[in-house]
């Protein structure tokens, strides 16, 4: 089994820092905005003394979500509505 030497360990790094740098200068994919629209959301919101409140707020959401089903799986993504399931162990 042959010995790593300086050497090789120099060319990899290298090789490595010319692709690091090929990498980082490349697009990967076009990424266009897509267009959101500004609604009024209300959703319930757990305070710190475990009480449900109603919360409104303006969001950001694309203009694709059209349905009250997708604009709840929505924020359930977005981390803003939390499942049933928090919300009935209070």
């Amino acid at each position: 089994m042959k010995s790593i030497t300086k050497k090789s360990v120099a060319g990899l790094l290298a090789v490595a820092l010319l692709l690091g740098t090929i990498f980082a200068t490349m697009p990967f994919f076009n990424v266009q905005a897509e267009d959101t629209v500004n609604r009024p959301v209300m959703y319930p919101a757990i305070t710190s003394s475990n009480t449900i409140n109603t919360k409104v707020v303006f969001l950001d959401i694309p203009s694709s979500i059209t349905t009250e089903e997708e604009i709840i799986n929505y924020l359930t993504s977005i981390g803003i509505l939390k499942e049933l399931s928090e919300y009935q162990k209070i």
